[in-house]
């Protein structure tokens, strides 16, 4: 069993190692993602899992991790726009 960020990053650096574009590795690495599904390399949690969820994910998958697997984004650490947490202060009480 791989993890999905190792998934990514295979099939990222693989396709850049060709020569394709970001562009490209987001319209051809679903592709590879849904093979990779259906040979049991990894397990999809929650959603559904018909080819088109698969592919779908799969393209939000890698375009996740194309900016936040630092061996892929350049070194950067990946800082989000929106930090998920409370929208509304928490109150202390007492």
């Amino acid at each position: 069993m791989i993890s999905q960020k190792e998934l990514s990053y295979q099939i990222i650096k693989g396709l850049r190692d060709q020569g394709k574009s970001d562009i490209q590795i987001i319209l051809e690495g679903p592709s590879m993602i849904l093979d990779s599904f259906k040979r049991g390399e990894w397990i999809k949690s929650k959603g559904g899992n018909s080819d088109p969820d698969i592919l779908r994910y799969g393209r939000d998958l890698l375009k996740n991790w194309m900016k936040k697997d630092v061996r892929l984004n350049g070194g950067e650490k990946y800082i989000p726009k929106n930090p998920s947490g409370p929208r509304i202060p928490l109150l202390k009480v007492g």
